[in-house]
């Protein structure tokens, strides 16, 4: 199907598969730290100088460290649209951080919003459309095929692999996350209660797994709930190791694991 051509122009327009906003910092490190600890944003990329983190399905943000800064930082305005405005402002405040205004309804631009910034001066802006016609949530029911997987870091003992094809990394999924896992023999991380629905399935090997109940093993074909809230903790001392499946429900999240 041929995408949409300009104006007077017999070439379509080729398709835009996403979209990164660059913008320097003084500090990468504690950029980094506050776009991923505070906000929350999953890192997409580390460039080294460069860092790009996803912020929606196809949307990006990076901050690179070899340029100057602007010299007016606060004119730069990062708008995150979310229903939950106000979700998000706990959410904020709980990490430490320090919002400039509280969520207020806008009548001139039809939104409800608030302010915070990051630690460029950058200001941050959390608002919602008040207007019907704009919906955030339209574009994340639409089917879409997911070519290749993202390798996410690993906790434990040795190197595991863990390619997420659907989550919040790689589909900017936030409901249910699922990736492919393969751990070697001796592998053990640290125990987690964490904050969702983690689901298991054992494709080949055996992959222990110790709650507050006991400890079992489970082989391929078998399968594991845990539940959210409940304490659990994974390894795989057998020959072999283990490769598996797991299913979180919300995704997956650094934040939300909570490990020992």
């Amino acid at each position: 199907m041929l995408t949409p051509s300009a104006p007077g122009d017999g070439l379509p327009r080729p398709p835009i598969g996403g979209q990164i906003i660059f913008l320097h910092t003084g500090d990468l490190a504690k950029t980094g730290d506050f776009y991923e600890r505070v906000l929350g944003l999953p890192l997409a990329a580390d460039q080294g100088d460069c860092r790009i983190y996803r912020v929606s399905r196809d949307g990006y943000i990076g901050f690179c460290g070899r340029a100057p800064m602007p010299d007016r930082p606060e004119t730069v305005i990062i708008t995150l649209v979310s229903e939950d405005v106000d979700g998000w402002r706990r959410f904020l405040e709980s990490k430490g951080a320090e919002c400039e205004t509280r969520p207020v309804e806008s009548p001139a631009y039809g939104i409800y919003h608030f302010f915070l910034r990051d630690p460029n001066g950058y200001r941050i802006e959390i608002q919602r459309f008040l207007s019907p016609d704009w919906d955030v949530s339209r574009e994340d029911e639409m089917s879409r095929i997911i070519r290749a997987p993202a390798v996410i870091p690993a906790h434990g003992n040795q190197p595991k692999i863990i390619k997420e094809f659907i989550g919040r990394v790689n589909s900017g999924t936030e409901g249910v996350s699922i990736a492919w896992m393969k751990s070697p023999e001796g592998w053990t991380e640290p125990g987690q209660t964490p904050e969702f629905d983690e689901y298991t399935l054992v494709l080949k090997g055996r992959l222990r797994i110790k709650t507050r109940s006991g400890t079992e093993d489970i082989g391929e074909g078998e399968a594991f709930i845990a539940s959210k809230g409940e304490w659990v903790q994974y390894s795989s001392p057998h020959e072999g190791g283990a490769e598996y499946v797991a299913v979180c429900a919300p995704a997956f999240s650094p934040d939300l694991v909570h490990r020992d």
